[in-house]
């Protein structure tokens, strides 16, 4: 049995080669997938930005391409737990739309969501993108 295994970027090319030297040596066991959200994303991530990295479009198109020749897919996660009331979701519709036809022209495979929102914007830009919906559990004491 082969164990899948996922990892957090940091957008360091490094953590590709390291990666694919790991891949050769354990074949019981693989690094599959690696998942992040970037800077410029952060309103739509769980993530405070000062946490993100700040890479640009063009870099970050590199590093998924990158790992795709590697066999490893990108999984960019657009988690967060608040997108804004209606009125800021209806004025932010159009730059998150474009932010979702982006991830999907750079070829990132998987995105995490958490709102069924979200998962409908995707859906209407990207079919081919597999969609992985997370629900969050909030405890009230």
């Amino acid at each position: 049995m082969q164990n899948h295994l996922k990892i957090g970027s940091n957008f360091d090319y490094q953590l590709i080669d390291k990666i694919k030297e790991i891949n050769e040596k354990h074949t019981d066991s693989i690094i599959d997938e690696v998942y992040g959200s970037r800077r410029e994303s952060a309103r739509l991530a769980a993530r405070p930005a000062f946490r993100l990295p700040d890479v640009d479009r063009k870099t970050f198109c590199e590093y998924v391409k990158q790992l795709k020749n590697i066999d490893v897919s990108f999984n960019y996660t657009l988690n967060s737990n608040y997108l804004g009331n209606k009125e800021d979701i209806q004025e932010n519709e159009n730059t998150i739309l474009e932010y979702i036809r982006f991830l999907s022209n750079a070829g990132v495979d998987i995105i995490t969501v958490t709102f069924p929102l979200m998962a409908k914007y995707i859906r209407s830009i990207d079919k081919k993108s597999t969609l992985r919906l997370v629900r969050l559990l909030i405890l009230i004491q």
